[in-house]
């Protein structure tokens, strides 16, 4: 049995699928369909479904495989690029969600950390509106040095006292605020302290280990 590699590439005209032989890095087939764009919209509009993403790339997926000649068992790993910047809100049934005209307020918030970043925005009927944001943060990266078998508790802190984040693992990635951070490693009966600084675009790599 081969072992096959999947790229899909989702663009702004079209879905790309290659299939790769992962033994000599051969591309064994390729296929793509396109976008097409919402009707009858206002002069300058230029829309998507997403239906149409997931539709192309079920189809892009099928004719690249079937071209390969390839089962899906011989698929180890898929590796997927998208529109860069695209956020697209979806409701229950996967329709667009298309908002009534006024103003509202979009958030944006780091899963992992405090970083966040938070404005206003005028929402015209029959226009598309564009939301640009920008969030100061630098990026935490966290790892124990020690033992890989080792089950490591992670609790981040800031200067008052109040919990960022709270995580299990070897290593932990945070988009913090500028400011200065204590985190604390938890190994066994061990703890393990290191107070940091960071800054706006700053990456800063904290070491923990026994």
């Amino acid at each position: 049995m081969r072992t096959l590699l999947l790229g899909i590439d989702s663009g702004t005209q079209s879905t790309k699928v290659l299939v790769v032989d992962a033994r000599d890095g051969k591309v064994v087939a390729s296929a793509a369909q396109g976008h097409d764009l919402l009707p009858n919209l206002p002069p300058g509009a230029k829309e998507q479904h997403p239906h149409t993403w997931r539709g192309a790339a079920t189809g892009a997926i099928r004719r690249a495989l079937r071209q390969a000649k390839a089962v899906a068992a011989e698929v180890k790993a898929i590796g997927v690029s998208g529109q860069q910047h695209g956020f697209v809100p979806l409701d229950k049934a996967g329709e667009v969600i298309r908002l009534p005209e006024g103003r509202y307020r979009v958030e944006s918030r780091s899963a992992a950390g405090n970083a966040a970043a938070v404005t206003d925005v005028d929402v015209k009927a029959g226009r598309v509106s564009t939301v640009g944001m920008t969030i100061k943060a630098g990026l935490a990266r966290l790892s124990f040095v020690g033992s890989p078998e080792a089950q490591v508790m992670w609790n981040v802190e800031d200067q008052r006292g109040t919990r960022i984040a709270l995580s299990n693992g070897l290593t932990a990635n945070l988009l913090l605020i500028p400011g200065t951070y204590t985190a604390r490693a938890v190994v066994g009966p061990e703890l393990l302290t290191a107070t940091f600084r960071i800054a706006a675009g700053e990456t800063r790599d904290i070491l923990l280990g026994n």
